[in-house]
């Protein structure tokens, strides 16, 4: 390799890290800010990137699954955990990530009834979650119940939102 093909690729690829460097301390050092204005401020970044998350799902079957979470406390969730298992476990376990401002779950793990993640590509299914965050941020309708929390109000689900795709976005890597 020739000392110019070397110094470019050097920089392109120090230019890449440097941006990916950015776009993760944005996303961590809004783990106690649980703003969605914010949230969509940073996911818009996201556009373009060659994104790859750890674990068993690609980008696009987790933006899905984002998107799907947040469209489903506006239409409703297809299967529920029990009123006991919301009521207790659901609710204590909210309460416990809502004074953390964090959240952690089994980050495979699909929404009970939910139709398949693996559709389309990783733009698609981002403009799919930032659409999904933007129709939230103004929706005025009658919430949903969460399939494990139960009743949230519109605050606690805009809490829970944020939380679930910076959980996901742990897993994070920048290709």
């Amino acid at each position: 390799m020739n000392r110019r093909r070397f110094l470019f690729t050097g920089l392109g690829t120090g230019l890449a890290i440097s941006a990916g460097s950015v776009l993760w301390y944005n996303l961590l050092e809004q783990k106690n800010d649980l703003s969605i204005v914010k949230l969509i401020n940073s996911l818009q970044v996201l556009s373009g990137q060659n994104l790859v998350f750890t674990g068993e799902w690609n980008a696009t079957q987790v933006f899905n699954h984002l998107a799907q979470s947040i469209e489903f406390s506006m239409l409703g969730y297809p299967q529920h955990k029990s009123d006991l298992f919301k009521s207790v476990i659901g609710k204590t376990a909210f309460k416990v990530f809502q004074k953390q401002s964090s959240m952690s779950h089994n980050l495979h793990e699909v929404i009970p009834g939910a139709p398949d993640i693996n559709i389309g590509d990783q733009s698609t299914a981002l403009t799919r979650l930032l659409q999904a965050l933007q129709d939230f941020t103004v929706f005025d309708g009658e919430l949903q119940a969460h399939f494990a929390y139960g009743e949230l109000s519109h605050q606690d689900y805009a809490d829970a939102h944020v939380m679930h795709v910076l959980n996901h976005f742990e897993a994070l890597q920048l290709a």
